[in-house]
C-alpha cells in the first residue's frame, strides 16, 4: 500500500545560525529516513483499507533540543501523526471504502497491476477521475501514472462499478460540446459499446452501436476519412442528449431519425441513401435484429425520408465538433499535473522550423484552432515516434502549440510520410548539433531523454516544469542552447523549465 503527498512543507525555527546550518545538511536525509517512514506506517495502522483524503494534515512537533533531535524525532512524529489523523478517521464509517474528505490526497493506493489499473480503485474515484477528465482532459495528480497510461482500462472499470454515476455524468458530458469530443476521440470502440449500455435500454444500445457503424462505412466511402467515426459517434450521442421518449421505445422510429440526421451530415438524398445502406451493409458484422431492421426499411420506399425533424439549435449542436475557446487554458485550483514526454522542451530551438516546413507555423500565429490541434500530436510524434497519444498525456504539447489546455484533441491522426521524415530529421539535426551525442541514434534520444517524466504545475503568470533527473543528464552541460524558459509567440504563457 502506497500514500501519496501532493506537497511537503518542512518549517524550523533554531536558536542559532550555527544549529540552522547544522540542520540544514542534515535535513533531507532526515526526512527520508525518519519522517516520511513514521508517516508511512502510521497511515498504514490507521487508514484501514480507507481511501482518505484530506486538503491539509499539519503538524506541530513543538520545540525539541538539538541533543534529542535524532533519538525523539521517530516517536514524536508517530505520536503527533496520529493525533492529528483522529478526527478525520472518525468522520467515516467502519470500512467505508468511499473518499473522505476534499480535494488533495494524503494516500491512494499505488495501482501495480498494470492488466488491472482500476483494481484499488473505489467507484467514488473513479467517478472523480473521469469528471475531471471529461471537462478537462486531464486526471487527478493522484493517479499513479501506470495507470494514467491505460485510459480505457479506467473508464470500463468506471462504467462497470458505477453504471448510475456513469450514466449522470454521460448524459452531462454528451450535451457538452468539447466533452463530447472528448468523450468520442479519446475511447475504444469497446468503451462506446458498454456506454451506450449505461445510457439506453439494451436493444437500442446495441441498434445504436450497429447504425453507428452503417453511418461510418458510408461517410468514409463518402470521403470522410479518418472524421467518418468521430461524425458517426457524435450523431448517435448527439440523438441521444434529444432524450426523446419515442425513439426509445420503438426501434423503427429511432432509426428513421437516425438516417434523417445522416441524410443531413452527407449531403445525400433519402433515395441515394437506400442505395447506399443497401450496399453497406453487407460488409459489416451486424446483430440480426439490426439487419431484420434495415431489411424491412428497404422495402419501405419512404422508410429513409424521416418523420421527426430537430430543431435548428439541436441539429446544428448534434454535430458540433466543439467550440472555439476564448481562456487562457488554466486549470482549476492548485494543482499538479504529470506529464511522460517532459524531454519534449529539449526540442525547443527546432520546433518552429518543422512547423514552417509542415504549413503549420503561419496558420498557428494566426490563432487557428485546426493547426494548433495537428501541431499537438506533430509533437508527440518527434518523442514517440507516432502521432498518437491519450489526451491526458498531451498536456504540455498543448502549452507548446498554445492550445487551451482544455481543448479537446483527436487521440491520433492519420500516418504521414512527410511528418515522419521531418521528424526524423529534426531529431537528426539534433544529435549531430549536441556533439556529444553523436553515436546516438533516434531512438536511443527519443528513450533516454525525450519520453521522461516531469511535472506541471502553474507559476504566477506561466507555468514550471519540473523534469526528472537520470545519470544521462550530465550531457546536458554540453547541449549547445539552455533550457531556462521558453514562450514562442503563439504561447498564451511562457514556460520554466527546472532540469
Amino acid at each position: 500500500m502506497e500514500h501519496l503527498i501532493q506537497r511537503q512543507i518542512l518549517e524550523l525555527k533554531f536558536a542559532s545560525q550555527d544549529d540552522a546550518r547544522f540542520w540544514m545538511e542534515r535535513l533531507p536525509e532526515l526526512n527520508r529516513q525518519v519522517i516520511l517512514t513514521e508517516l508511512e506506517q502510521v497511515f498504514d495502522e490507521l487508514a484501514g483499507g480507507q481511501n482518505l483524503r484530506l486538503e491539509q494534515l499539519q503538524i506541530d512537533l513543538g520545540r525539541l533540543r538539538r541533543s534529542d533531535l535524532e533519538h525523539d524525532l521517530a516517536q514524536l512524529v508517530r505520536q503527533k501523526v496520529r493525533e492529528a489523523l483522529q478526527p478525520h478517521l472518525g468522520q467515516l464509517p467502519h470500512n467505508e471504502k468511499s473518499p473522505g474528505l476534499a480535494t488533495l490526497a494524503t494516500r491512494k493506493p499505488r495501482l501495480s497491476d498494470k492488466q488491472n489499473p482500476a483494481s484499488h480503485l473505489d467507484a467514488a474515484s473513479l467517478e472523480e477521475l473521469f469528471e475531471q477528465f471529461l471537462q478537462s482532459g486531464h486526471f487527478p495528480w493522484w493517479l499513479q501514472r501506470e495507470a494514467s497510461g491505460q485510459l480505457d482500462q479506467l473508464y470500463q472499470a468506471f462504467l462497470l462499478r458505477a453504471p448510475d454515476a456513469a450514466g449522470r455524468l454521460l448524459r452531462q458530458a454528451i450535451s457538452e460540446p468539447d466533452c463530447l469530443v472528448r468523450l468520442v476521440e479519446q475511447f475504444s470502440n469497446r468503451s462506446h459499446k458498454l456506454t451506450l449500455s449505461r445510457l439506453l435500454p439494451a436493444e437500442m444500445g446495441a441498434l445504436l452501436f450497429d447504425l453507428r457503424k452503417v453511418a461510418s462505412l458510408l461517410l468514409a466511402r463518402r470521403g470522410g476519412g479518418q472524421q467518418a467515426r468521430a461524425l458517426g459517434f457524435k450523431l448517435i450521442y448527439g440523438m441521444i442528449a434529444v432524450d426523446n421518449q419515442q425513439w426509445l421505445e420503438r426501434p423503427n422510429l429511432l432509426a428513421r431519425q437516425f438516417f434523417t440526421s445522416l441524410e443531413r451530415i452527407s449531403g445525400v438524398s433519402p433515395r441515394e441513401l437506400a442505395k447506399e445502406v443497401d450496399g453497406t451493409v453487407s460488409g459489416l458484422k451486424l446483430m440480426p435484429a439490426t439487419l431484420a431492421l434495415l431489411a424491412d426499411m428497404l422495402r419501405q420506399p419512404d422508410a429513409f425520408s424521416g418523420q421527426q425533424e430537430l430543431d435548428r439549435d439541436q441539429r446544428e449542436k448534434e454535430i458540433e465538433p466543439g467550440a472555439e475557446s476564448d481562456s487562457k487554458g488554466s486549470v482549476a485550483g492548485e494543482i499538479d499535473i504529470a506529464v511522460a514526454n517532459a524531454g519534449l522542451v529539449l526540442l525547443w530551438p527546432h520546433l518552429a522550423e518543422i512547423l514552417r516546413k509542415l504549413d503549420l507555423l503561419e496558420k498557428l500565429i494566426d490563432g487557428s484552432k485546426k493547426p494548433k490541434v495537428e501541431s499537438v500530436l506533430l509533437l508527440q510524434q518527434l518523442v514517440t515516434g507516432r502521432p498518437a497519444g491519450q489526451e491526458n498525456l498531451l498536456f504540455l504539447n498543448k502549452l507548446l502549440c498554445g492550445l487551451p489546455a482544455n481543448a479537446p484533441v483527436p487521440r491520433r491522426l492519420r500516418p504521414n510520410q512527410q511528418w515522419v521524415q521531418e521528424s526524423e530529421n529534426l531529431l537528426k539535426a539534433v544529435i549531430a548539433q549536441w556533439a556529444v551525442l553523436k553515436n546516438t541514434s533516434v531512438n536511443g534520444v527519443r528513450s533516454g531523454f525525450l519520453q521522461r517524466d516531469g511535472i506541471l504545475r502553474e507559476q504566477g503568470e506561466g507555468w514550471l516544469l519540473q523534469v526528472e533527473r537520470k545519470p544521462q543528464d550530465i550531457l546536458l552541460e554540453q547541449l549547445p542552447w539552455g533550457l531556462g524558459m521558453i514562450r514562442f509567440s503563439w504561447m498564451q504563457r511562457p514556460l520554466i523549465v527546472e532540469w
